[in-house]
C-alpha cells in the first residue's frame, strides 16, 4: 500500500514538474517572441515564470529525495564497511529528515502565512498558494526518506558497492 502511494506522489511530482517546465518554456518563448518581433512588452510572463521555476525546484527536490540523486560525499561513506554504512545511512536520513521538519516546515510556515496578505503585483495571485508549495514539497521528502528507510534501500546500495547487502 504503501509503494502504492508513493509511486502515485511521484507521478504527482512528475506531472507537478513537467507542467511548471512546460509554463517556463511558453512564458520566456512568448516575452522574446512579444519583446523582439512584435515591439510588445508582456508584463505577466516574468512572474509566471518566476513561480513556476519554484513549483520545479521544490517538487525536483522532493523527486531528488525519493531517488537519492541529492550531493553526498559518497568517496569516505562507500569505504566503510557494511554495518558502518548502514549506521551512517540511516544517520544520513534521520538528520535528514529533522533538518527538513525544522527548515521548510516549522521555519516556513510563518513566511507562508505572510503569503495570505501579499500578491504578486501583475497576476493577482496570493504568494501564499506559492510559498505553501515549500511545506507540501518538504512533507513529500519527508514521506519519501520514511518510505526509504521502511524499505532499506541501503541493501541495494551495498549491492551496488559489491557488499552484497
Amino acid at each position: 500500500m504503501l509503494y502504492k502511494i508513493e509511486n502515485a506522489l511521484v507521478v504527482f511530482e512528475k506531472w507537478m514538474m513537467l507542467v511548471a517546465t512546460a509554463l517556463i518554456v511558453i512564458a520566456v518563448s512568448m516575452q522574446v517572441f512579444f519583446r523582439y518581433v512584435i515591439p510588445l512588452s508582456v508584463p505577466w510572463t516574468e512572474e509566471l515564470s518566476i513561480i513556476s521555476f519554484i513549483f520545479v525546484v521544490v517538487y525536483g527536490s522532493a523527486l531528488a529525495v525519493r531517488y537519492d540523486r541529492h550531493l553526498g560525499i559518497a568517496n569516505i561513506v562507500n569505504k566503510l564497511k557494511p554495518k558502518a554504512y548502514i549506521i551512517v545511512w540511516f544517520v544520513k536520513k534521520i538528520l535528514v529528515v529533522l533538518f527538513v521538519v525544522q527548515v521548510l516546515i516549522f521555519r516556513a510556515f510563518p513566511i507562508v502565512m505572510q503569503g495570505l496578505s501579499n500578491t504578486y503585483t501583475i497576476i493577482q495571485i496570493q504568494t501564499f498558494f506559492v510559498l505553501v508549495q515549500i511545506p507540501i514539497a518538504a512533507a513529500l521528502m519527508v514521506f519519501h526518506l520514511v518510505c526509504s528507510m521502511i524499505r532499506k534501500d541501503y541493501k541495494t546500495e551495498l549491492a551496488a558497492l559489491g557488499h552484497g547487502g
